[in-house]
């Protein structure tokens, strides 16, 4: 298994990902002066079993932009018995594939469909003469765009989906081609043809620096056609945010109920002195709501640490008001207003207690509060459309002609032989170009 090399730093992975395509580096010429190349040659119209294992390795995610960044190694294993008959000195010049394009198993030249940039680091194949094994190895640095389900932020778990562009039984590259090569993908078996130290399931894992997330085992989908799914699961730690967000916010309203202590007299400025804690502290919420903005997902709708800055600024507002209200002397007796708000302090008490017991619970149960697996699965293979259509009415030009129409009815119902056939019958200029090229 190969390591994978980390050479460059964080700063340039999130230059690399602020990236346009058109911007990044061209992709390095992989060409081996001594390989020769080779045609595959198995039998056309049947099944070849291709083994896949894959070594990821996520290097960064970004949830305010919704990207991650993975190194991918794809070692794909298939059997092959005429190599040695067209190279019998393969093990010193080494081989390529001799049409890349048609016998290649995946689209080299857009090898993840889901993703914003990808880059060819290495390529390379190799032969197993003892199992009749080809071996080919990609390893690709790639950067996906995620829609991550951030509704019970900090304890939200992400589907990273990986779609590879990978020929299959029903999607071969050239499906009008009877001779395509059709592969047949068995991730989920361990031929004795596959070197022994990749039979194993696929594996993953998170480069030390991201701290927040955990990771789980990979789902896998090689059932289907393309693009086949590979899709990694992280779960977020919320150790951080309950230390930097959650305990400063607690901290911040729990000493307004310093106010209370202040005890109710009409003949001084009491009322003033309540006021004073809590709009202080209110602008206390507000200055560090503004510092921490930077550590929460911009999004469009409310996640669970956004409703729980509300109800803090709910709670200091609530307080604001019963200060001011104790104050009005026509609202009833001193003691009667004293009595209402030592009542008023042991609601906010018990409210505002309750809700960091809560937060307790999540922090040392880790299932607690995240979303089922199964229901993030349905919630990740919802197909949304992201194009915006112009409607009819809106969309004007010239109307067909007539010559097109009677021309289309002509060959509409010929094959594509005969219409190339007649077609040339009609354009006998068309064969003095073909002569003059030969």
């Amino acid at each position: 298994m190969a390591e994978t090399k980390e050479s460059d730093n964080d700063n340039a992975y999130e230059d690399i990902a602020n990236m346009s395509p058109a911007l990044l580096p061209e992709k390095p010429e992989m060409i081996h002066a001594s390989s020769v190349p080779i045609r595959l040659t198995r039998t056309s119209g049947k099944p070849i079993d291709i083994y896949p294992w894959l070594e990821i390795t996520v290097r960064r995610i970004d949830v305010q932009s919704q990207k991650w960044e993975a190194s991918v190694e794809l070692h794909l294993f298939w059997q092959d018995f005429g190599i040695p008959a067209q190279c019998p000195n393969y093990a010193q010049t080494g081989i390529s594939l001799d049409d890349e394009d048609a016998q290649s198993p995946i689209k080299l030249s857009e090898i993840f469909e889901n993703k914003l940039w990808e880059r060819v680091e290495h390529k390379e194949y190799e032969y197993f003469p003892e199992t009749s094994t080809m071996h080919m190895l990609v390893v690709v640095s790639v950067c996906f765009v995620e829609r991550m389900e951030l509704e019970r932020f900090p304890m939200d778990r992400q589907f990273l989906g990986m779609d590879l562009n990978a020929w299959t039984l029903k999607t071969p590259a050239d499906p009008n081609d009877p001779d395509a090569l059709k592969w047949n993908w068995i991730p989920s078996n361990n031929p004795d043809w596959v070197p022994k130290e990749y039979r194993k399931t696929f594996a993953v894992r998170m480069l030390a620096s991201i701290t927040e997330y955990t990771m789980l085992s990979p789902w896998v989908d090689f059932q289907g056609e393309q693009p086949l799914s590979i899709r990694l699961r992280v779960e977020r730690e919320p150790g951080y945010y309950l230390g930097s967000i959650i305990l400063p916010n607690f901290l911040i309203v729990t000493a307004a109920f310093a106010a209370f202590p202040v005890l109710i007299n009409d003949e001084d400025s009491s009322v003033a002195d309540r006021l004073s804690i809590t709009v202080t502290l209110m602008l206390t919420a507000v200055a560090f709501k503004y510092v921490i903005t930077e550590q929460l997902p911009k999004i469009t709708y409310l996640t669970l640490m956004d409703y729980y800055l509300i109800e803090g600024f709910i709670m200091l507002t609530l307080l604001i008001a019963e200060n001011a209200a104790t104050g009005v002397a026509t609202w009833g007796t001193q003691e009667m207003r004293q009595s209402a708000s030592t009542w008023m302090a042991v609601f906010f008490g018990v409210v505002w207690g309750v809700t960091h017991v809560w937060w307790m619970v999540v922090l040392f149960r880790k299932s607690f509060m995240r979303v089922a697996w199964e229901r993030m699965s349905e919630l990740d293979e919802v197909d949304e459309d992201e194009f915006l259509y112009a409607p009819e009415k809106r969309v004007k030009g010239r109307p067909e002609s007539k010559e097109v129409l009677e021309e289309w009815a002509e060959f509409k119902t010929k094959s594509p032989r005969t219409r190339a056939s007649v077609y040339a019958e009609q354009h006998p200029e068309l064969a003095k170009e073909d002569s003059l090229q030969l």
